[in-house]
């Protein structure tokens, strides 16, 4: 509906979600995100792991800002 497509375009409601976002990402353990990256080493190659890593750290960096 249109009023929900105003209310998803609002600047608050934006970032109201991103903010939502960035504390789950950032409340994921540094631990957990190694760990998942060595278990994906089993199955993808050295450069596509190191990608992950890359934006994994972005996004992190992202929303520590």
């Amino acid at each position: 509906s249109l009023q929900l497509a105003q209310q998803v375009c609002d600047k608050a409601y934006f970032d109201a979600a991103l903010d939502d976002i960035c504390s789950r990402f950032l409340s994921i353990p540094n631990e957990e995100i190694e760990s998942m990256l060595e278990a994906l080493e089993a199955q993808y190659p050295a450069a596509l792991i190191d990608h992950f890593k890359l934006y994994i750290d972005e996004i992190r960096k992202f929303c520590q800002e």
